[in-house]
C-alpha cells in the first residue's frame, strides 16, 4: 500500500507539474504579481504553461521511448536523463524569454519561468555526473516561492493551502526515498538547488 501511495505521489506531483502550479497559484491568489491577466479568472495564462511544459514534453519523453533512446518514461537512468532534460532546458528558457519580453523581469510568472529555468539547466548540468533528485527539486521551488509570497503577502485564505503545500512537499522528498530511486543526499541537494532559486528570485518581489 505504501508502495503504491508513493508511485501515486510522485506521478501526480511530477517535477513537469511545478509551472503549472505556480501560475495557478499566483493567478489565484497573488494576481497583483502578474500583469499575464486580461481577463482575471480565466485559466488560459494556467493551460498554456500546463500544455508547453507538462502535456509537450511528456510528449517528447513518449516519442523518445518509441526511438528507444531511452528505455523508460520515468528517466530513472542517469544517462537517459540528459537528452530529455536539455529539450526540458530550452523549452523552459524559450517560455521565459517570452514572458520577459513581453511582460518584463519583475512579472510574478516571468520570476516563475527564471526559477524554474535555472533549475532546470542546474539539474541538467549536475546530472553529467550525478544523479539528483528532479522531484524533490521541482516541489522545493514551489514551497520556496509560496513560502516567501506567503511571508511578505496577507491573503485571505491561504493558510490552508500553504500546509497542504508544505505536507504535499514533504511527501514528495519520503516517496523518492521509500521507492529508492534516490539517495538522502540527492534528495537533499535536489531539495536546495529548487528551493533557493525561488527564494531568491521571489525575496524581494
Amino acid at each position: 500500500m505504501l508502495r503504491f501511495l508513493a508511485h501515486l505521489v510522485s506521478v501526480i506531483i511530477n517535477p513537469l507539474m511545478a509551472p503549472t502550479f505556480l501560475f495557478a497559484i499566483l493567478m489565484v491568489y497573488f494576481p497583483t504579481l502578474v500583469a499575464f491577466i486580461e481577463t482575471p479568472g480565466k485559466p488560459g495564462p494556467v493551460l498554456l504553461i500546463f500544455l508547453t511544459t507538462c502535456v509537450l514534453m511528456f510528449l517528447i519523453i513518449f516519442v523518445l521511448q518509441k526511438m528507444k533512446l531511452i528505455s523508460r518514461i520515468t528517466l530513472e537512468n542517469q544517462r537517459e536523463r540528459y537528452i530529455p532534460q536539455v529539450i526540458l532546458s530550452l523549452i523552459y528558457l524559450l517560455i521565459t524569454g517570452y514572458l520577459a519580453y513581453r511582460y518584463g523581469l519583475r512579472d510574478g510568472f516571468t520570476l516563475s519561468m527564471i526559477a524554474s529555468s535555472l533549475t532546470a539547466v542546474g539539474i541538467t548540468l549536475i546530472n553529467r555526473f550525478w544523479k539528483i533528485s528532479t522531484h524533490a527539486s521541482g516541489v522545493a521551488g514551489v514551497f520556496g516561492i509560496v513560502s516567501v509570497l506567503f511571508l511578505h503577502h496577507q491573503v485571505n485564505g491561504f493558510f490552508p493551502v500553504y500546509l497542504t503545500i508544505c505536507f504535499l512537499t514533504l511527501a514528495v522528498c519520503l516517496a523518492r526515498l521509500y521507492l529508492k530511486v534516490h539517495t538522502p543526499m540527492q534528495v537533499v541537494c535536489g531539495f536546495l538547488l529548487g528551493g533557493v532559486s525561488g527564494v531568491l528570485l521571489f525575496f524581494y518581489k
